[in-house]
């Protein structure tokens, strides 16, 4: 089975997962009655926590990517616990729920970040040439944040009425809210192609429009929900611009990670299709010097090895 079929199959795992959401939002699974009413904030709380140790199991660490992965899902899981704090702590203080909504910004800017830090330092020599890119994308994500979190008092990313008058129902998109939302898909997008161009394996690459299928539907999502025309259910969109980023944020990477475009601890067996001789790999792991040592024994060469942090 082609690794593309594989990355299909669980980008419909994912999506399926997204659908379930959809349906408890809509309260066609649950009534909409307190508890049951924040099913869908659990739900969405489980599966962030999940992917945290699903990462920090699969993704390599060296060059600290197993880090930026687990902040990807860290990133989601903040989030939707700053959704679930403004619609239930903060729901009757007007100041306070509206600067918890500010602060969806930190995670929703720091995810594709996250993605454009994996993809520089990824099969990497020049590191201090891919720090300084680094920098400089991180400033202007900061700026962006600093932008959004101040918002009372120039209002150019959300305009609203006199003295904040039901501002959580009654506003509009001022020019710096279409910034942020282009800026967060041109890291995406900027991730992906680097990510593609990096890698050396030509499989990989042939098999690299499958990444499109997810960014193209995230960015579908972002427009029905700013143009309105997200289909709803029972009073509520179909899918709301949370579960849309986090969903889009994770296909993207379980497509990477399967097409090979980020190193995994998975699939070592895969080495060996393409190379004519016969081996076996071991990995041993030194718990009072957190070293571990990758052994490759060949009846040709005899025992190789090399210490490698995974």
């Amino acid at each position: 089975m082609s690794e593309s079929v594989v990355a299909l199959k669980r980008m419909a795992v994912y999506y399926l997962l997204l659908l379930i959401n959809s349906l408890f939002c809509a309260n066609l699974i649950i009534k909409d009655i307190f508890p049951l009413r924040n099913f869908s904030t659990i739900y969405l709380l489980v599966i962030s926590s999940l992917l945290v140790l699903y990462y920090n199991n699969r993704v390599s660490p060296t060059c600290g990517l197993s880090s930026k992965m687990k902040m990807i899902s860290l990133m989601g899981l903040l989030l939707i616990l700053l959704r679930g704090i403004k619609y239930s702590v903060f729901s009757g203080v007007g100041v306070l729920a509206r600067h918890t909504w500010y602060f969806y910004y930190v995670p929703i800017l720091l995810l594709p970040l996250s993605l454009f830090y994996i993809s520089l330092f990824v099969f990497t020599k020049n590191k201090e040439k891919n720090l300084k890119i680094w920098k400089g994308f991180s400033v202007i994500t900061i700026i962006l944040i600093i932008l959004v979190l101040t918002n009372d008092f120039h209002q150019q990313v959300f305009i609203f009425n006199d003295n904040f008058e039901d501002w959580d129902n009654n506003y509009a998109h001022g020019w710096l809210f279409y910034i942020v939302y282009l800026w967060q898909f041109t890291l995406y997008f900027s991730a992906i192609i680097i990510l593609i161009l990096k890698c050396r394996i030509s499989s990989s690459k042939k098999d690299s429009w499958v990444l499109m299928i997810p960014f193209l539907t995230g960015v579908i999502m972002y427009v029905l929900l700013l143009t309105g025309k997200m289909p709803i259910i029972n009073s509520v969109p179909l899918i709301e611009f949370p579960e849309s980023i986090i969903f889009t944020a994770t296909v993207v990477l379980e497509c990477c990670m399967q097409l090979g475009l980020i190193p995994t601890n998975t699939d070592y067996k895969n080495l060996f299709k393409n190379l004519p001789l016969s081996a076996q790999i071991r990995l041993l792991y030194h718990r009072k010097y957190s070293l571990s040592v990758f052994f490759i024994e060949c009846p040709k060469w005899g025992s190789l090895h090399c210490c490698q942090v995974f």
